[in-house]
């Protein structure tokens, strides 16, 4: 009776195997952690621009578009912003519905007052 043990010609390549898949995951995981995460920041970046951009308006006569532009520079957003803003009927009687939307990069946001 002849039992002989055969060497496994894969030597290593388990080692090889875990390192190459676990890179390809670990790459496709920060691609995507590195996209959400610029998705928040421009989110961030909007909503403080647009809050903050109203009350400038509202509370010292400061044009929205100068406000809006000082917190993108703020954010590093300096030149990937639009500004909307919109007063019903006027903007300074009291009553009147101020409304502002800042769009940063691919985020959009919103911010109404009434004086």
């Amino acid at each position: 009776m002849n039992l002989s043990i055969r060497k496994s010609t894969e030597s290593g390549s388990a080692l090889i195997d875990f390192v190459l898949y676990g890179l390809l995951i670990q790459m496709t995981v920060l691609v995507f952690g590195l996209q959400v995460f610029s998705l928040q920041s421009a989110q961030l970046a909007a909503e403080s621009a647009a809050r903050h951009a109203l009350r400038s308006f509202a509370l010292n006569g400061v044009a929205p578009d100068q406000s809006v532009r000082s917190i993108a520079k703020d954010f590093n957003f300096s030149e990937d912003y639009k500004v909307s803003f919109s007063c019903d009927p006027d903007c300074i009687s009291a009553g009147s519905v101020l409304k502002i939307t800042v769009k940063i990069s691919s985020a959009t946001a919103t911010a109404k007052m009434i004086l």
